[in-house]
């Protein structure tokens, strides 16, 4: 997958990581995927979760 924008990603509870972003059109490996908040999460780490429409 490839990250449209660069942004913070969230935790497996929906909760924002301000400490840690993902850069703009970078490519990313996943192994999960998840349902958080009602939302289609990709894992890209462990406990850190990317939105489906941030991905391209």
């Amino acid at each position: 997958m490839v990250v449209k924008l660069g942004f913070n990603n969230t935790n497996s509870k929906g909760q924002l990581n301000k400490i840690r972003a993902l850069a703009s059109n970078t490519s990313w490996v996943t192994d999960k995927t998840a349902m958080i908040n009602g939302v289609k999460m990709y894992r890209v780490a462990t406990n850190e979760w990317v939105a489906a429409s941030d991905i391209k």
